[in-house]
């Protein structure tokens, strides 16, 4: 059987992870004993390890045009379905339930009022909502397992091996997922759906309380200018107010962001992933240094910013037009 030799031990060509890239360029290097120290592509064949450097991601817009470029446009929007399966109930919530308790809440005061009711309602929503998280990375990552089996090549050596795999790819993600949850939940209870929402909570929540407590003051701010007291613009108002709070917002939060990543791939690091978020970030800057808390918060805030100003501007506006439809209505009636 054909073996290919990596760091002097032998191991069966079967047990190449799918994907690794290996053409008809690189067999004589990867596939067999050899002393070839150079690839054998022709002119018309795709060297596996120059391929392999062209995929290297150096920076978001970098990573965008290659992802693109080698797996095609649609693939920057793959898993939108299970995104939004889970942002418009969790959406539905937040924002109603961030206006309900606003309205109704008994303190005055014009930071502490949103600050609060941001919270609170950034925790009613990810409580109800996390559940559908749970379901949402399960899917994820069944539906990439089964991905990479029906991109697996087809000559596989072992019958035995084709047929299993053959098998494999014809279950279905949502069936698997499903069942592994409904014996998660037979084995462990109920409780366990809302595995990982304390994480959740330690970065949402601040988030969320500061970002309304921005929204507010920038919207009482912008009302001030001469031009929104003569313009009724609910649009320009409501996303100039979303992006600049949600950069605000994403910018302080962004330690929090990184301590719940750290705790969630603890058990592959030194940190252990049972530390609690406070102990955990007072570690990282005594060992790392207090910019470490930041890392990857460029990033944050070029997604969070345009989000929140979409998803303001666009709850604003959906309010506008249902108030002026039910007004026309109660007219003609």
């Amino acid at each position: 059987m054909a073996a290919t030799k990596v760091a002097n031990k032998m191991y069966p060509v079967t047990d190449i992870p799918a994907g690794l890239g290996v053409t008809s360029c690189c067999k004589d290097i990867f596939w067999f004993p050899s002393t070839l120290d150079y690839c054998v592509a022709s002119e018309f064949e795709v060297c596996a390890v120059n391929e392999a450097k062209t995929r290297r991601f150096e920076g978001t817009v970098d990573g965008i045009k290659k992802i693109a470029q080698f797996e095609g446009a649609t693939t920057l929007w793959r898993g939108l379905s299970l995104t939004l399966l889970m942002s418009i109930p969790s959406n539905v919530v937040y924002f109603t339930g961030y206006e309900y308790l606003r309205d109704h809440s008994p303190i005055k005061s014009d930071v502490i009022n949103p600050l609060f009711c941001g919270s609170l309602a950034r925790t009613l929503s990810a409580t109800v909502v996390s559940p559908i998280e749970l379901a949402k990375t399960r899917l994820q990552s069944a539906s990439s397992k089964h991905r990479q089996q029906n991109s697996a090549p087809s000559s596989v050596p072992n019958p035995r091996a084709k047929s299993t795999l053959t098998q494999q790819t014809q279950l279905s993600p949502f069936r698997s997922v499903f069942k592994g949850i409904g014996e998660m939940v037979a084995q462990k209870g109920i409780t366990s759906l809302w595995k990982g929402l304390v994480l959740t909570l330690w970065r949402d929540v601040p988030f969320s309380g500061i970002y309304w407590a921005n929204v507010e003051f920038i919207r009482r701010e912008l009302n001030k200018t001469q031009y929104f007291m003569h313009t009724d613009n609910t649009f320009l108002e409501s996303f100039i107010a979303g992006s600049v709070a949600g950069s605000i917002a994403a910018l302080v939060t962004t330690p929090f962001d990184v301590g719940k990543t750290r705790q969630q791939i603890g058990h592959h690091a030194a940190t252990s992933s049972s530390m609690g978020m406070m102990p955990l970030m007072t570690s990282i800057v005594r060992n790392e240094g207090i910019s470490a808390l930041f890392v990857g918060s460029v990033p944050r805030v070029l997604r969070v910013a345009p989000a929140c100003a979409i998803m303001i501007s666009s709850y604003e506006m959906g309010k506008k037009v249902f108030k002026k439809y039910n007004n026309n209505q109660a007219l003609a009636a």
